[in-house]
C-alpha cells in the first residue's frame, strides 16, 4: 500500500509504503524499506525522497501549488508503481451548519457565518 499527499501547506511531505498481507493474517503490514520514491510536478521539479523511518519517505524540496499536476513514482524490488493527480484550487467556505440532537430529545440547529 502506498499512502501520501502533497498539499499547499509547507512540507516536507511524507509517503508511507507497506506490503500487503493475506486476508487470514493479522493486519500488521510490513514496511517497505529501500524503495526509490520520486515526486515530480508538471513544472519540471523532481524530488527524490529520503527514507526517514521504516516504510516512511520524506520530500526534500518540492512545494505543493494548487493547479499543479503531481506524479508519484515508486520502484521496489524491480516493480514500478506510478500515480498522478492534480491539486485542486482551494474552495472558500462561506458557512458551516451543524445539526445535532439528543436521542428522544428535540432537534437543535446551529449555523456559523
Amino acid at each position: 500500500m502506498i499512502e501520501g499527499a502533497v498539499t499547499d501547506q509547507l512540507g516536507p511531505y511524507r509517503v508511507k509504503i507497506t506490503r500487503k498481507v493475506n486476508f487470514d493474517e493479522p493486519n500488521v503490514f510490513p514496511a517497505v524499506n529501500g524503495a526509490t520514491v520520486v515526486i515530480s510536478d508538471n513544472t519540471g521539479i523532481v524530488d527524490t525522497l529520503n527514507q526517514v523511518g521504516p516504510g516512511i519517505y520524506e520530500t526534500n524540496s518540492i512545494v505543493g501549488v494548487a493547479g499543479n499536476t503531481y506524479t508519484l513514482s515508486v520502484v521496489d524490488q524491480g516493480n514500478s508503481y506510478t500515480g498522478q493527480s492534480v491539486m485542486p484550487q482551494p474552495v472558500a467556505i462561506d458557512s458551516i451548519s451543524i445539526d445535532y440532537f439528543l436521542f428522544g430529545g428535540r432537534i437543535q440547529q446551529s449555523t456559523l457565518k
